[in-house]
């Protein structure tokens, strides 16, 4: 069935017809859409602007133009209700995208990465002023500060000791600085009597050797103290517990 007459009017765009049931002038493009709109599917809700059939997301619009149309024509834009209906979902997938915006505290210019800073050198300036302010209240930046958390073979290796040697005097991580005063040393247990250092080595001092035979030759040489060490290893399985032994008696 024909739903439309002939071409009335053209225009530089569109081409204009007449619809055959209300005589409305409609482009092309769009007789069809007027026609199941307008007087096949009335118990579709129609667009409050223009009479067209609501699109699937809105029961008062057919289009976003219509919407903005109307939103226009308001005088109290404090009425307009932003955002889905109720009771509506947006898919993940049609959500507009947004970044969060956060105010550098050093600059304090707005910015979407995450953290108080918004470019590597605010970030410098402000671990360096953190410092400055951690010195002046007392921080020492030299002080060596994980030294006062003991390894599972240190605690294991003193109870040994309180238990087999209850006698022996022994100073857990001694400190030895170097002569010229760039680095301290520090011994896992030093025994004064015996002039002696023994080093439990945990699985990292496996990509260290050469830095501990090293710093072993330096306190051996300089100081004259006795390095001892044992590897995570030989401690487990307890290869060397006779050498320690003979050592410390």
């Amino acid at each position: 069935m024909n739903i439309y007459q002939s071409p009335t009017t053209q225009s530089k765009f569109q081409v204009y017809c007449s619809c055959i049931h209300c005589k409305l002038e409609v482009s092309v493009q769009n007789i069809e859409r007027h026609h199941y709109s307008k007087h096949t599917h009335k118990t579709k809700p129609s667009c409050i602007v223009c009479g067209m059939t609501c699109s699937p997301h809105s029961k008062r619009f057919c289009s976003r133009s219509c919407s903005a149309t109307y939103t226009n024509k308001l005088k109290d834009h404090s009425k307009i209700k932003y955002g889905p209906e109720k009771g509506s979902v947006i898919p993940h997938n049609k959500k507009p995208p947004h970044t969060k915006l956060s105010q550098c505290v050093v600059c304090s210019k707005l910015h979407p990465r995450s953290g108080k800073t918004c470019s590597d050198n605010c970030y410098r300036t402000l671990s360096s002023l953190t410092m400055k302010q951690a010195i002046s209240n007392g921080y020492d930046p030299k002080k060596n500060r994980g030294r006062g958390k003991k390894s599972y073979l240190e605690i294991s290796f003193e109870k040994w000791l309180n238990t087999h040697f209850p006698s022996i005097e022994y100073i857990p991580e001694y400190p030895i600085k170097r002569q010229d005063m760039l680095k301290t040393y520090f011994g896992d247990f030093y025994f004064p009597s015996k002039n002696l250092i023994i080093e439990l080595d945990g699985t990292q001092h496996n990509n260290t050797t050469e830095y501990d035979q090293g710093r072993d030759t330096y306190i051996t040489e300089t100081y004259g103290i006795q390095v001892f060490r044992i590897s995570h290893k030989e401690y487990i399985n307890q290869s060397k517990i006779d050498v320690v032994i003979n050592m410390l008696s």
